[in-house]
């Protein structure tokens, strides 16, 4: 799978999760598959699609999914990658605490992914990464949209008195927490497992690559630092 293929498949996601959760109310209204089939064709998946759109274009899912990563994954890059910096710059630990807080760490990030394309088996491996990416970005969705879900399910419940509405209003309810306490962490040591085999092989194959890279970005660093005027108190 290609990143390509990834952002395609986050942005289906949604559209799979709004319209398996509204097909059921769908069946439970009418039973009449004619009119269910056209209701469904013209009416449910065109929402659905509408629904995907909004739910990408306005970014619902990033601020939870970034926070995700900084969390859990790129902990492990930061822990991983720093010890790469070479020791002759005698990086002090003052430093490297700023060095994981500052923007400069995004072009040491930048570095690792260099590394990886640079490489075909690696590149190869990315393939597996970007393949569990899905699966990781859908628990996100599945806990954020179910409640929602849920919702319609008990307001149609209260247009129509049908008791088959209740119980998918609490299944939509119960899929939340699932996804987010057994099916979230799940994925995600997957995806730290994958991160940590390309860590790996990449100090493995690369390591005089990165350090040299590492080495001139601290370089070019310090010397940003230095050239900055002083800072006075209480300015």
């Amino acid at each position: 799978m290609t990143k390509s293929d990834l952002e395609k498949w986050r942005f289906r996601t949604p559209f799979f999760i709004v319209s398996t959760a509204v097909i059921p109310i769908v069946i439970v209204l009418f039973g009449n598959p004619d009119a269910e089939t056209r209701i469904i064709q013209f009416l449910v998946l065109p929402v659905s699609w509408l629904f995907a759109f909004f739910y990408s274009a306005m970014k619902l899912r990033d601020k939870k999914w970034h926070r995700e990563l900084d969390q859990h994954v790129g902990a492990q890059i930061r822990a991983e990658l720093l010890p790469l910096i070479p020791d002759s710059l005698g990086v002090t630990e003052e430093e490297k605490e700023r060095l994981k807080k500052w923007e400069i760490f995004k072009k040491l990030t930048g570095v690792f992914w260099e590394a990886i394309d640079s490489d075909d088996e690696l590149v190869r491996q990315k393939e597996h990464f970007y393949a569990n990416g899905v699966y990781y970005t859908a628990a996100i969705d599945l806990y954020i949209i179910s409640p929602g879900m849920s919702l319609i399910y008990f307001c149609v419940w209260l247009l129509t008195g049908d008791a088959l509405l209740v119980i998918g209003g609490f299944l939509c309810l119960l899929v939340a927490p699932l996804s987010r306490i057994v099916l979230l962490p799940r994925i995600r040591q997957h995806h730290l497992d994958l991160s940590n085999e390309q860590l790996d092989q990449v100090k493995r194959k690369k390591r005089d690559f990165i350090s040299d890279r590492f080495r001139s970005i601290v370089i070019e660093w310090r010397a940003e630092k230095a050239a900055e005027p002083p800072r006075h108190r209480g300015t």
